[in-house]
């Protein structure tokens, strides 16, 4: 399984305002062979944060590699984005289940604008075992009778200049956020054993964004426009 690369750029992101080639060829100059880059548009849940893009990609990069070209990639991506980006690098942790993986590239069989739910935590570390049963035994399971369900994928972060990033992700698609009104989900977010994990959270991040496209497909729309 691959690794995979989150870029996190929170800024007044107008979309023709946004270089998307930029961001492309500054990727493949300084990280090459990267895999197809996601584009989600959305906002950290529960913050006052001005609009986020995440980009997310499967990479067979590592933390060394990432580490060795991050002052130089941000000093690149200063050209196009007000606020420096952020840049994280995680492993994944168990196979992603689901009808789509960043590893397969099965967005295609996706809705066009279906939602992303990436959580990320960290448990204290007396509960780290039971955090990760939880997912594993209910939490994912819940999630998979929701019926606009599609995928979930979980990681672990190898790379973040940032200290305060949280340890796990984990990545959720639904078609739409209707998901989030109903019993199946209401019942997968509120049992006993959730409360409890939640009560061991010591970091917690979750962001909520609608899928815009592959970044080269937006780089040539925005190139053939212009």
């Amino acid at each position: 399984m691959s690794n995979l690369l989150v870029v996190l750029a929170s800024d007044d992101l107008d979309r023709t305002w946004l270089k998307w080639q930029n961001v492309e060829s500054i990727l493949d100059k300084h990280l090459p062979n990267l895999g197809h880059v996601l584009v989600y548009t959305g906002r950290r849940v529960g913050t006052a944060d001005s609009p986020t893009r995440i980009l997310l990609c499967s990479c067979s990069i590592s933390s060394s590699i990432l580490d060795a070209a991050h002052h130089i990639l941000l000093k690149d991506f200063a050209g196009i984005f007000k606020t420096p980006p952020e840049l994280r690098l995680y492993k994944p942790l168990v196979e992603p289940l689901g009808i789509s993986s960043l590893n397969a590239d099965h967005t295609e069989t996706l809705t066009p604008n279906h939602i992303l739910l990436s959580v990320a935590m960290t448990p204290h570390p007396s509960a780290d075992e039971e955090f990760n049963n939880w997912y594993r035994e209910e939490h994912i399971p819940l999630l998979m009778r929701v019926l606009a369900w599609r995928s979930s994928e979980r990681f672990i972060l190898e790379f973040s200049a940032n200290k305060e990033v949280p340890q796990y992700l984990a990545l959720h698609r639904w078609d739409s956020t209707e998901a989030f009104n109903t019993q199946e989900y209401k019942a997968a977010t509120n049992t006993s054993r959730r409360s409890a994990v939640m009560s061991e959270i010591t970091k917690y991040e979750r962001f909520a964004g609608t899928y815009e496209g592959k970044l080269a497909t937006l780089a040539r729309e925005i190139t053939d426009s212009s």
